[in-house]
């Protein structure tokens, strides 16, 4: 991985185990600890395995003002810079972050200091990191560029932009055996995956230029199958975040605030949670609440649980033992939380 920007090691302080809430949990906060500052303000931190990605902004809040994409090692608490210059939206799954780059000949231009150039590079604006292996991937897009995206595994998926807005997906270091799995015109947001599940956002009206404005509904594919799965909600509320552990798919649904959950095994939709901004990892769910604090809960023992000990202003990413947020309202800094009593991938 090409550094530009190195920071120290930190040694998380432990802090005292925080109580369940509503009872005894066998999931309880081993530790809560903030990770290194780099000069500016992180957005968005998003966490998997053991690495956290996010974005270096100049002003709060605003991801128009990135100036770097950086990534954060849990176990050896090492923190470097994997691209300096305007990018967005950092996602990650598996062992790799995917994030994209304005314009795109800033690709060709970063990589080739590093001698990581491949011949599709700047051809579209996506850029895979290989957080394991330090290498990066730019694959060629069929839509030639990504509007939202997200990546786990094998494969990256992401939607084109506009009324036209198929969701596609490919392999992730080749870019090859691209599949485009949406007919017709329509508005697609938020793609995300997880295991063989796909899972999107869909408006009807292409002509739509305000997705706000309109309640959003929730789609699937499973890659296994080919098979798009019927998911029952409500059609005339906004849903909004969804997100999934290839078992079970969770959303939240706005007026009023509502963690929602599908079981694709049962087939069966229920709620979980008051609360929004959820993720989830191995049968555990975490949110925020309208206290702006982070909770979890374990959908097999149904119980509610406190994980961070202030605020919360920039949703929860969670995986494996990790859970990542940020308070920059208050220190500008990205707090991790490491749970204890929980089931590994």
């Amino acid at each position: 991985m090409r550094i530009r920007r190195t920071l120290a090691l930190f040694l998380p302080v432990v802090l005292i185990v925080l109580p369940a809430v509503a009872g005894y949990s066998a999931i309880t906060v081993k530790r809560e600890f903030t990770l290194p500052t780099f000069q500016g303000y992180p957005y968005r931190p998003r966490v998997t395995g053991d690495w956290v990605i996010a974005n270096q902004n100049s002003e709060k809040n605003n991801n128009s003002a990135c100036q770097a994409v950086n990534v954060y090692n849990l176990v050896t608490g090492e923190a470097t810079c994997a691209l300096e210059g305007k990018a967005f939206w950092p996602e990650a799954g598996g062992n790799c972050a995917v994030w994209t780059v304005d314009p795109p000949s800033n690709i060709g231009a970063f990589l080739a200091q590093s001698g990581n150039v491949t011949p599709d590079c700047g051809k579209s604006n996506l850029v895979i990191l290989d957080l394991a292996a330090s290498r990066y991937y730019t694959p060629a897009l069929r839509t030639r560029s990504a509007y939202q995206y997200d990546v786990w595994g094998d494969y990256v998926v992401w939607t084109g932009r506009g009324g036209d807005a198929p969701v596609c997906f490919a392999n992730v270091k080749t870019g090859k055996q691209q599949t485009q799995i949406t007919q017709g015109r329509m508005q697609r947001y938020q793609p995300t995956i997880c295991g063989n599940l796909i899972i999107w956002l869909e408006d009807d009206d292409a002509s739509n230029q305000q997705p706000n404005s309109v309640p959003l509904q929730l789609r699937a594919y499973d890659i296994a199958t080919g098979r798009h799965i019927n998911i029952p909600q409500d059609a005339n509320v906004r849903h909004n975040s969804p997100c999934t552990d290839g078992k079970t798919i969770v959303w939240w649904q706005s007026k009023p605030n509502v963690v929602m959950g599908y079981d694709v095994k049962t087939g069966k939709t229920s709620k979980i949670a008051d609360g929004y901004f959820p993720d989830i990892d191995n049968g555990v769910v975490v949110y925020m609440k309208h206290d702006s604090k982070v909770y979890g809960k374990d959908l097999k023992s149904g119980q509610e649980f406190l994980i961070s000990k202030g605020i919360s202003n920039q949703g929860p990413s969670f995986c494996g033992k990790w859970v990542v947020w940020t308070a920059s309202s208050l220190d500008n800094k990205i707090h991790c939380a490491e749970l204890s009593g929980i089931g590994s991938k």
